[in-house]
């Protein structure tokens, strides 16, 4: 059985400030249509652990698994192989 941990919430004190946009709609838009796009892409894996949130009394908890992501292990295989894309690309 897990121990109770502490639980503080901090909020983004800049969240909603203009100029902090880091990539808008469209530059969203535009990632997702290329990445989704490439070769072995598939959606990220979502596991259920039910023992687990039984045990820490959620309904739900869910662990998204990027361990087979491209063969590299995490989800920066996407973000990174984009901006590089992008790069040669201009």
């Amino acid at each position: 059985m897990l121990r109770p941990h502490p639980f503080r919430l901090v909020l983004n004190p800049r969240f909603g400030t203009p100029g902090t946009v880091v990539l808008p709609a469209s530059g969203y838009r535009r990632a997702k249509a290329e990445i989704t796009g490439w070769d072995g892409y598939e959606p990220t894996p979502l596991l259920d652990l039910p023992e687990l949130a039984r045990g820490v009394h959620l309904g739900l908890l869910r662990l998204k698994d990027e361990a087979g992501r491209f063969g590299v292990g995490s989800f920066k295989a996407l973000g990174g192989g984009y901006a590089v894309a992008n790069v040669l690309s201009s």
